[in-house]
């Protein structure tokens, strides 16, 4: 089985990923008990897939309970890093994580409603309340904050990576003005 266990692995990582999910150390062991017939514990697929898991293009992701993994080749790092943010439940954290990088590569402020769309599928209490906490937070979100253009969308954006005046003129542009030249 040891010789086998890496290519399995690999086949399963691949068949979640390109599913759009990320498969965690449990998923896999019980998959691959039922495959070899013989137990796999989580142990032996957490061990194996650090050791030789970089080398075949496997992501792996840290969560408070579990690891989840992903075949690079196959989804982006940052959506993978989306998936675990959601799955680990850490709202403020997935909202944070997106707009800096959002403010950051492309330039642009991140509109708050996208957080409702999957992969996070956020309700709007949760939502609202996860907003509330990181705009008015000075710690860990001190750099995150909020513009709104003319028709009421609501952004957001790190102001490490834009200015007020910069993300308001995006937002703006984003859902009213090219709106108006389609």
């Amino acid at each position: 089985m040891n010789s086998d266990l890496l290519p399995f692995l690999s086949g399963e990582i691949r068949t979640s990923s390109a599913e759009g999910r990320l498969t965690n150390t449990r998923e896999l062991a019980e998959a691959g008990s039922r495959h070899f017939a013989s137990p796999l514990t989580e142990e032996e697929v957490s061990g194996a897939l650090r050791k030789a898991g970089e080398e075949k293009g496997i992501g792996i992701l840290s969560g408070s309970a579990t690891e989840r993994y992903y075949m690079r080749e196959v989804m982006a790092d940052s959506y993978a890093q989306t998936l675990n943010a959601v799955a680990e439940k850490n709202i403020p954290e997935l909202i944070a994580m997106t707009v800096r990088r959002e403010s950051k590569v492309y330039p642009r402020p991140t509109i708050i409603s996208q957080f409702l769309l999957p992969p996070c599928s956020l309700d709007q209490e949760q939502l609202e309340a996860a907003v509330a906490l990181v705009v008015e937070s000075t710690g860990d979100y001190g750099d995150i904050r909020q513009t709104a253009a003319s028709n009421g969308d609501r952004y957001l954006f790190s102001d490490s990576a834009l200015s007020a005046a910069r993300a308001g003129y995006l937002a703006e542009w984003l859902s009213v003005e090219q709106m108006e030249c389609q």
